[in-house]
């Protein structure tokens, strides 16, 4: 025994379906990009200067879906976690604002942004869908 269904407009449905994946990257990748913009602007007057290596080395990679900020020089790690969260650098900085765990502070401090930079991009997303 079977039954046959027929589905309007599937055919339509099929079209956004496959139109999805393409039009979500766009515009999820442009929130992605203003988001770690976000963090760009609120890390770096926490971050230590001494010779503004460690400042200047934080950078952003992209990929689809994806997004990294951070710093490729060795010591930033340690430099991160020298002291808790939120502590004041021990050792001069000529950053009179820096503070221990400055990329964590960074990113709590742009998290209202970036959660509604990713609402928009959602909100364009099925705009564009139902053009």
């Amino acid at each position: 025994m079977s039954i046959k269904i027929e589905i309007k407009n599937l055919d339509k449905l099929t079209k956004l379906a496959d139109k999805f994946p393409a039009i979500s990257q766009k515009h999820i990748d442009k929130a992605i990009v203003r988001s770690i913009g976000e963090i760009d602007i609120n890390t770096k007057p926490l971050t230590p200067v001494k010779t503004g290596r460690l400042r200047n080395s934080m950078i952003p990679i992209f990929s689809p879906f994806k997004g990294v900020y951070g710093s490729p020089v060795k010591y930033a790690e340690r430099v991160h976690n020298l002291h808790p969260a939120g502590s004041p650098y021990l050792n001069p900085s000529l950053n009179k604002t820096a503070v221990a765990g400055f990329l964590s502070i960074g990113v709590k401090r742009s998290l209202d942004k970036i959660n509604e930079t990713m609402a928009i991009a959602l909100n364009d997303i099925v705009v564009e869908l139902a053009k």
